[in-house]
């Protein structure tokens, strides 16, 4: 009886076995599914972290130059070592370094260095000649003249008879022009330097001295050494530091008009069909010229203006020394607006996209509406700007205070990269 007896209990067994396994074997499914969850996400990420945290790597390694891209400048044609496989070059920046003369290129959407020709003694603003010429190169002035392979920074030529100063060059398919210290304007062949021309337009006597923005007089000899001219209407223009105004035939040298500069010896002029303007440090007024015969066409009290004007969309801006933009128009010299900084402006604005760009010594880099004077935004980098902005790729480019060339995202004004170079840099050229 005590073996049926307990035949039945077995029978109640089973079943509770049973019910004991799948009890657990539903644990354990249960904790299988939760440690697959934490497994599957800890080893398979479905974004590529290394990747993102990489996308803005250009802001700290921006100022790092890659010492294989350099090359040192010769006279030999063909010299210098490109860099493998460089951007386009509409998406390169060249600027020139001070007092080390480097003249460098960078990628204008990383703020990577791609080439680096040291020891030229570079004291001007490189003009990349796109959109002025189309043969891919860029001139810029040192001691010398020099002309650049563009995107590949390969040695062209260069042309060391000038008296210097040397002005900064400008350039058209056709001809690139220099004003040197002896009062001469040089015209010469883009694609092998070959002299097409050359006019002396102020002879000055010898030992002659002409004050300067800083009180230190210079000798008058200096006559065309400091602006850059200006390529317009089939002439060239240029201001001395002599006071004057010259426009001169682009294909043959001859004098078309002169006319007195009113103290516009330190700013290069703007030239649109109508007039030639110019920015006055002696009486503080902004001039408006006739293109074809120099005459006067209006004129504007802008307190003290040192700053290059910008002609863009029937508007004249020109910074003043009293914290001042001025947007003038261009027919009647008409006061459209004037936007009030934190300090003075002594450089050249940008437009572009109905937005006017201007740094100021206050360190702020201001992003105007060119047609209301509104403030679309405005980016503080701390330090002094000296120089003119430049616009593209969606960026604008300065330097602060010789010490970080800044990408701002025209958008916003945000930071897309910098490049600490530690010097003074010039204003940003960017190619085509």
């Amino acid at each position: 009886m005590r073996f049926g007896y307990a035949s039945q209990p077995s029978s109640r067994w089973r079943i509770f076995s049973a019910c004991f396994v799948a009890c657990l074997v539903l644990f354990l499914a249960a904790c299988d599914l939760t440690g697959g969850t934490d497994t599957t996400s800890s080893t398979a990420p479905a974004t590529n972290p290394t990747a993102t945290a990489a996308a803005p790597t250009a802001t700290a390694s921006s100022g790092t130059p890659d010492p294989s891209a350099s090359a040192t400048p010769t006279d030999t044609t063909g010299d210098a070592t490109p860099t493998p496989t460089p951007p386009p070059s509409n998406m390169i920046i060249y600027v020139n370094e001070s007092p080390s003369g480097a003249f460098k290129a960078i990628n204008a959407l990383t703020g990577k260095v791609i080439w680096t020709l040291p020891g030229t003694a570079v004291t001007a603003s490189p003009l990349v000649d796109a959109p002025y010429v189309a043969n891919g190169s860029a001139y810029v002035v040192a001691k010398n003249l020099y002309a650049w392979n563009i995107p590949g920074g390969v040695h062209i030529w260069a042309v060391k008879s000038f008296v210097p100063p040397v002005s900064p060059p400008t350039a058209s398919a056709t001809t690139v022009v220099v004003g040197a210290g002896d009062g001469t304007v040089y015209a010469m062949n883009p694609l092998n330097s070959a002299l097409l021309w050359k006019h002396q337009v102020e002879s000055l006597a010898p030992g002659a001295t002409t004050p300067t923005p800083t009180g230190t007089p210079i000798p008058t000899f200096a006559a065309l050494g400091f602006t850059r001219p200006v390529i317009a209407n089939g002439n060239v223009y240029i201001t001395s530091v002599n006071d004057n105004i010259y426009a001169l035939n682009l294909a043959t040298g001859a004098l078309v008009w002169s006319a007195p500069a009113q103290g516009s010896r330190y700013a290069s002029l703007a030239v649109d069909a109508t007039n030639v303007y110019a920015s006055s440090n002696a009486d503080g007024k902004v001039y408006a010229l006739n293109a074809t015969t120099g005459a006067t066409a209006w004129n504007y009290p802008a307190v003290t203006a040192y700053s290059t004007p910008v002609v863009a969309g029937g508007l004249v801006y020109v910074g003043s020394t009293d914290k001042n933009l001025y947007a003038l128009n261009a027919t009647t010299g008409a006061l459209s607006w004037a936007y009030t900084t934190r300090d003075v402006l002594k450089d050249a604005v940008a437009v572009a996209g109905g937005v006017v760009y201007v740094g100021a010594y206050d360190g702020r880099l201001y992003a105007i509406n060119a047609t209301t004077g509104k403030t679309v935004w405005a980016y503080n980098t701390n330090k002094p700007i000296y120089t003119a902005p430049s616009v593209g790729n969606g960026f604008v480019y300065v330097d602060s205070s010789g010490q970080t060339l800044y990408a701002l995202a025209t958008a916003n004004g945000s930071v897309g990269w910098q490049y600490n170079s530690g010097t003074y840099l010039s204003t940003p050229a960017i190619g085509t």
